[in-house]
């Protein structure tokens, strides 16, 4: 991977940034398919999670609009 990355939109960042925000998305991805088949409530995945409670929520309640 390159060591520098010049996103659609926002600062130029590294390689080390893309692999971070990739295993963030990832995590938010893996709770949100907890969330939907019912592993977890939306509380316990929304603090798990590695973004605010708020954006959370949204992310989580966007996957199970999208599900059903």
């Amino acid at each position: 991977m390159p060591g520098t990355i010049v996103p659609g939109h926002g600062d130029v960042v590294d390689s080390k940034f893309v692999q971070s925000q990739h295993e963030e998305l990832v995590a938010v991805a893996d709770l949100a398919t907890d969330y939907v088949t019912g592993e977890v409530d939306l509380e316990e995945a929304a603090s798990a999670g590695p973004f605010s409670d708020e954006v959370m929520r949204g992310a989580l309640l966007r996957a199970q609009a999208v599900a059903t």
